[in-house]
């Protein structure tokens, strides 16, 4: 690629090694260190079928508090199950990650997992997400509580 300016939204003039280098950004993902939330299974009978429900929780006053997790796809679902298999909780992973929005800017999310592992040890991740935009704020809630709570932690130490 040659080394030319290019007009980017019309405003900001940049060199198409700039470009380059945004766009590692954009690819950067950091993992966050394990913090102890753990994702929750019951299971809920509706209509006479058995579906299985996942949440976080925590409590904030005095009161329990839930934020509920569904999988990243419909066809997640099967594969939720699997990683879970006989265990009632698995602990939530955590991943920061940078992308550009339409008008060029960073915007930074969190992006939210579960491990599975397999019959023969092999490893695989889950994607999951908060239902509704009350689920997504308590569960960053819950992650802000964790870090501080931590964070306490460390200092008393």
């Amino acid at each position: 690629m040659k080394n030319e300016n290019v007009k980017v939204n019309e405003t900001e003039t940049v060199n198409a090694e700039e470009i380059v280098k945004v766009e590692e950004v954009v690819e950067a993902v950091e993992e966050v260190p394990s913090l102890p939330i753990y994702v929750e299974r019951t299971v809920v009978h509706t209509n006479g079928k058995k579906y299985n429900n996942y949440f976080v929780r925590s409590s904030m006053h005095g009161k329990e508090i839930k934020a509920d997790l569904i999988a990243g796809d419909l066809g997640g679902y099967e594969i939720l199950d699997l990683a879970f298999g006989d265990e009632k909780k698995k602990l939530l992973g955590i991943e920061r990650s940078v992308r550009l929005d339409s008008a060029g800017k960073k915007v930074r999310y969190n992006s939210y997992y579960i491990e599975g592992e397999d019959e023969i040890g092999v490893t695989f991740k889950v994607a999951i997400k908060p239902r509704e935009t009350s689920d997504r704020t308590y569960l960053e809630y819950i992650i802000a509580k964790e870090q501080k709570l931590l964070e306490l932690k460390e200092n008393k130490s």
